[in-house]
């Protein structure tokens, strides 16, 4: 999706649930741990229970608790939100671990809003278990969650009016394991009500 949509798709990997836990004993080398306490916290809120699974800008999480989708349906999702107007901009900015994030609006946003800032990491090269494929000892994980620098589901930001402009700093650290130019920020803003995804934007850090 992200190779056919380009910078329209951004994605983040969560490592939660019981799938996640690491040195399993039917599969002893799955060795690393990728979770996060943030990223269970996440994984909890939404109910998963069943792998692989996502979601789409979160769409649907007041409609029967059908937000979580299986990755075959994944692509017609995203085909019906690509062709959306835009109702915010994000511009992330970042030098010696300070990150900066401006929000405008593209119009008026009454229901409130929250904002979350995560760190992910891509090319990691560990074991996986693919369907069809078997054991893989070098796999690449790509958008792995590393941190959130915000509450997990969010800071408040309130509403918006029309070209109103907020702006927001962090400031981060990142751990001695990650790979400095693998690691990217990925900013997005959710709407508090529906917890649907408003905006998101990524950078890659340098």
């Amino acid at each position: 999706l992200q190779d056919y949509y380009g910078n329209q798709v951004i994605g983040i990997a969560i490592h939660a649930g019981f799938f996640a836990d690491p040195n399993p004993v039917e599969a002893p080398y799955l060795t690393t741990d990728f979770r996060t306490e943030k990223g269970t916290e996440i994984h909890d809120f939404f109910g998963a229970n069943a792998y692989p699974i996502g979601m789409v800008n979160r769409v649907d999480y007041n409609s029967n608790n059908d937000h979580l989708k299986s990755y075959q349906n994944w692509g017609s999702e995203v085909v019906s939100i690509v062709t959306q107007s835009p109702k915010m901009g994000i511009c992330i900015n970042e030098s010696c671990e300070t990150i900066s994030v401006n929000l405008l609006a593209l119009e008026n946003l009454n229901d409130p809003l929250k904002l979350v800032v995560t760190i992910t990491e891509d090319h990691i090269n560990d074991w996986q278990i693919v369907e069809g494929l078997g054991n893989i000892p070098d796999y690449e994980h790509n958008h792995v969650l590393r941190n959130v620098l915000t509450p997990a589901l969010g800071d408040s930001i309130g509403v918006f009016e029309t070209n109103e402009i907020k702006s927001f700093s962090f400031n981060y650290t990142l751990d001695n394991e990650w790979v400095k130019s693998n690691c990217n920020i990925v900013a997005y803003v959710l709407n508090q009500n529906t917890q649907e995804i408003v905006q998101v934007q990524e950078i890659h850090i340098e």
